[in-house]
């Protein structure tokens, strides 16, 4: 999708994905049931997928009780979204301490949503996710244009002007 808020909108809508033992439908393809293993060498849940279904079809038996697996993927789930938050909050570290760096930036920015009585925007070309007091309501999709007069990054703050 190359419309910025549709892609928005669309991604906020997913849930996020479970990893669980019990069959049940993907929500987002609309089937009755789904697995998805991969190589093992990409993710650690695969890697066990894949130990418990070679160990099953050597032995019959599972390699581990679903009670083990299910405490390992719980914990794996809880330490992804932790690298996934770390990952999130370095990318905008950085992009602000380019900011901070380079002040007077020109930055385009897409108008997401409203969000109380600020504007979230996309902001390009880094990518920044950024909520704006606006003079007046922009409706989403509005594209409007912003000068960067500060940031810090320690802060994760910056200041825009809007440019006419």
């Amino acid at each position: 999708i190359e419309d910025t808020t549709q892609q928005y909108e669309l991604l906020r809508r997913l849930k996020p994905s479970v990893v669980q033992l019990e069959v049940a439908p993907h929500w987002t393809l609309g089937v009755p049931a789904y697995t998805q293993v991969t190589s093992p060498i990409r993710r650690y849940a695969d890697l066990l997928m894949h130990q418990q279904l070679s160990t099953f079809l050597r032995t019959g038996r599972p390699l581990f009780p679903a009670s083990k697996l299910q405490a390992h993927l719980f914990e794996l789930g809880r330490r992804s979204a932790l690298v996934r938050r770390v990952e999130q909050e370095s990318r905008r570290f950085f992009a602000l301490r380019f900011l901070e760096q380079n002040p007077g930036q020109v930055l385009i920015g897409t108008v997401l949503r409203e969000v109380g009585k600020k504007t979230l925007f996309d902001l390009q070309p880094l990518a920044l996710q950024e909520l704006v007091l606006l003079k007046r309501r922009r409706a989403p999709g509005t594209v409007l244009r912003f000068e960067v007069v500060a940031a810090d990054a320690r802060a994760d703050a910056i200041q825009l002007k809007e440019l006419a």
